[in-house]
């Protein structure tokens, strides 16, 4: 029951208003999975309700509150984990290389679905598309509305390539 009038009140706090900052503060500091997830929750019903939150928002909440932006990316909603890190990276303000890794190494399958869907519907499929009706795109536009660079692209890339290759040796070495 907490929980659920928490997760009424607390869209409130999250807009730009100075004053809210020390109590989302506070908040933090008593309670971080009830903070994350009712931001992951605000993020998911974003254009279904008045109160959801975007990306945007919540690197912003994640500036202000200390130590904060790598529990909300090692969120185990990866709907939200994923897309949060990839613009934090694309900001610089999370060492994405590093986390890609260290996530598909300590969660496997279920994360790395989760960044290929992520690839699939925010840069492969808008492409797909544009290709069907135009001849002349411009794969930059792509990456930007999709919140990638080319390097973050790389580094998924890269990243799952290692994870796969060495887990294969592993198993080649038992």
């Amino acid at each position: 029951m907490l929980d659920e009038l928490f997760s009424h009140i607390f869209p409130m706090y999250l807009h730009n208003h100075s004053n809210n900052m020390k109590l989302l503060e506070n908040l933090w500091e008593t309670n971080q999975d009830l903070v994350i997830s009712t931001i992951c929750e605000l993020y998911k019903n974003d254009n279904k309700k008045e109160n959801a939150i975007n990306l945007s928002r919540v690197l912003d909440i994640a500036q202000v509150l200390k130590e904060s932006l790598i529990p909300l990316t090692n969120w185990n909603d990866y709907d939200f984990a994923v897309p949060l890190a990839i613009l934090a990276g694309k900001r610089e303000f999370l060492h994405f290389e590093p986390w890609i890794s260290d996530r598909i190494k300590n969660c496997g399958n279920p994360f790395l679905r989760a960044v290929l869907q992520y690839v699939e519907e925010n840069l492969l499929i808008p492409i797909r598309l544009a290709l069907k009706s135009t001849q002349n795109i411009s794969y930059e536009n792509f990456l930007e509305k999709a919140q990638l660079s080319k390097e973050l692209l790389a580094f998924i890339f890269e990243s799952i390539f290692l994870t796969t290759s060495s887990s294969k040796m592993s198993k080649r070495n038992f």
